[in-house]
């Protein structure tokens, strides 16, 4: 199996994950300013932060050669 095969599963697993690294953060900021306090500290969320754009940049780079592969063929 070739790379580019495996590009439209890899997008997926790619985007699901920033999607639930999105919920995180935005269930933990629920807890600001709450009795019960948040379970992520700042470092946590900057940490977040930093993965989800991370994700993103290889994602981005994933969807563009999915499509050079598919204006090639």
């Amino acid at each position: 199996m070739s790379r580019v095969d495996t590009l439209p599963d890899r997008l997926e697993n790619q985007l699901l994950t920033i999607i639930e690294l999105s919920k995180v953060l935005s269930n933990n900021a629920a807890y600001k300013d709450c009795a019960d306090p948040p379970q992520i500290d700042s470092g946590g969320e900057s940490a977040i932060c930093s993965a989800i754009t991370f994700i993103g940049e290889i994602a981005h780079n994933d969807f563009c050669d999915l499509m050079n592969a598919s204006e090639g063929s």
